[in-house]
């Protein structure tokens, strides 16, 4: 499984698409690599909200201690 996506839609289309009310405005590239930011749409209150995070998941090494923090960003290239 490969962390990267793409988004091939403005921000007003992604946000429209969800059902967000207001978008934000974003410089989220089109190619997201794990450590950069991305879309991210989340509902609170009920209420569906879009922001920009950083995309990817923790990476934790066979070799690491089961009590040491995964590290952040990186893609199973790196």
């Amino acid at each position: 499984m490969c962390n990267l996506y793409t988004v091939r839609k403005s921000v007003d289309e992604v946000a429209a698409h969800f059902g967000v009310r207001v978008p934000i405005r974003s410089n989220a590239p089109e190619e997201i690599y794990p450590g950069q930011p991305g879309l991210v749409v989340r509902e609170q209150e009920g209420v569906r909200e879009m922001q920009s995070m950083v995309w990817g998941f923790p990476l934790r090494l066979k070799t690491m201690a089961p009590t040491a923090k995964p590290r952040k960003g990186l893609s199973l290239d790196a």
